[in-house]
Order: structure tokens, then sequence, then C-alpha cells
């Protein structure tokens, strides 16, 4: 199976602490589906954090948080603060990696 997500992967605009990234998937309508599967095998849900068409989890040992608008399909990662500097980068990708993992029944 194909990742669900579009290749395309970059530090958020507004972020110049390395701490915020982004990317889309590839097909919006398909967003519930795949916040269920990563929830399910790849990360923890955090529902006090969800509201209003945003759904939250997070990847437990790391602390970094993943943040999807359900209706516009865009998937932002959001690195724990304390993650190094000079390792921000290496992780966003990783945790990308990770993501780009998850498909959707």
């Amino acid at each position: 199976m194909m990742s669900m997500l579009s290749p395309r992967f970059a530090r958020d605009v507004g972020c110049r602490a390395d701490l915020m990234w982004r990317c889309d998937l590839e097909d919006p309508s398909r967003s519930s589906a795949f916040v269920d599967t990563a929830t399910t095998d790849e990360f923890v849900a955090v529902p006090e954090a969800t509201r209003m068409g945003v759904a939250v989890f997070e990847e437990p040992v790391s602390g970094h948080r993943v943040v999807v608008v359900l209706r516009t399909g865009r998937v932002q990662v959001r690195l724990d603060a304390l993650t190094p500097a000079d390792t921000r980068a290496r992780e966003a990708q990783r945790v990308f990696e990770r993501l780009q993992s998850v498909e959707a029944p």
C-alpha cells in the first residue's frame, strides 16, 4: 500500500525554531481514517487536546505531537520543546517517516 501522505514535508512557515513541521494528506476526505489508524497502530490519542475538527495524537516516548486538521488534511508535526536544537530536523523527519507508514483500510 502507498502512504496516505503527500511526500512533501517542510518546516512550517511560522516556525523559526524548527519545532513545527507540516505535510498534507493526499486525500483530505480520508483524514478521519488516517487519524483512526495512526492512533491505533503508531501513536496515542490526546482526546483533551482534540477540538472542533482537529485531531491530536502523540508519540509517547518522545512527547512529539501530531495535529491533523480534519477538513483540510493538513498534518502538523510539533516537536517537544525540549528536543535539542541540533536534532530537531532529524527528529521531525523520523516522525514524518512513521506517519508515512500509516495506511488506512
